[in-house]
């Protein structure tokens, strides 16, 4: 009876123990579909607006989770199609997007609202999308994972307004250092940059690669990026070789 009673107890209180870290945050959401979207679309498309509806936390094989249900609307930053679409107009889940295609058949003009190239949706620089979607979290000792990533809690800054800090200004290469110097998370990695042109990776040191700015183009070693949008709390890179775009936000 001791042994059951013992039993029981270690259960109830690793239940409550699981269950007392506090559920991923409305940010961490908007920061991890920010991140998808700007992998996943190669950087025609930007997330506006940000949501979340609904949440529940669950148990699966010993593993924490938590499924948020978000609403998101999405802008097209240029002319696109995205792929991830079903003959019928269902859509996939994914935000995958590449160069607008002219459509056949007598439609010559983009439509703003989307309209089927095949499986694909035709996007105008400006157009909006809104999803309904759900992101399945699980708790690492590192915090809330979702998607491959660990989204910072840090609030989220819309695409629209963002235009504002397009770097296109032509602001002294100072004020480029000022805002670059400092940790920033990714979708895979936390880096900080330092003062002396050192950065890190991770935590971990990278002594061998240095960085510097020439301009609105910044040097890591040998890989070259353009910055397409800095500010105090966001950035957007450009790879030069790969034309594929990475966006960051500042860790405090």
């Amino acid at each position: 009876m001791k042994i059951f009673l013992c039993l029981f107890f270690f259960t109830i209180t690793s239940v409550s123990l699981v269950f007392a870290a506090d559920p991923p945050t409305e940010n961490q959401g908007a920061n991890a579909i920010a991140a998808k979207i700007s992998d996943e679309s190669n950087g025609f498309l930007r997330l506006v607006k940000f949501m979340k509806t609904n949440g529940q936390k669950s148990i699966v094989n010993g593993i924490d989770k938590y499924t948020m249900e978000c609403t998101a609307e999405v802008v097209a930053i240029q002319n696109c199609a995205m792929t991830g679409f079903e003959f019928g107009g269902g859509w996939n889940g994914s935000f995958h997007a590449l160069k607008a295609e002219k459509q056949t058949g007598g439609l010559s003009m983009f439509n703003s609202a989307g309209a089927g190239y095949g499986t694909n949706k035709q996007l105008t620089k400006g157009a909006h999308m809104n999803f309904n979607l759900s992101l399945v979290f699980d708790l690492t000792e590192r915090g809330w994972r979702t998607e491959g990533r660990l989204p910072p809690d840090v609030p989220f800054k819309p695409a629209d307004n963002a235009e504002k800090d397009d770097p296109s200004a032509n602001r002294p290469n100072n004020e480029y250092r000022k805002l670059l110097i400092g940790k920033w998370q990714n979708s895979r990695h936390l880096i900080e940059y330092m003062s002396d042109g050192t950065f890190t990776m991770d935590g971990i040191a990278l002594p061998d690669r240095k960085w510097k700015l020439e301009g609105t183009r910044l040097i890591e070693g040998t890989s070259e990026y353009e910055i397409t949008l800095i500010n105090d709390k966001e950035r957007i890179f450009k790879d030069l070789q790969t034309d594929k775009e990475y966006h960051s936000v500042r860790v405090k």
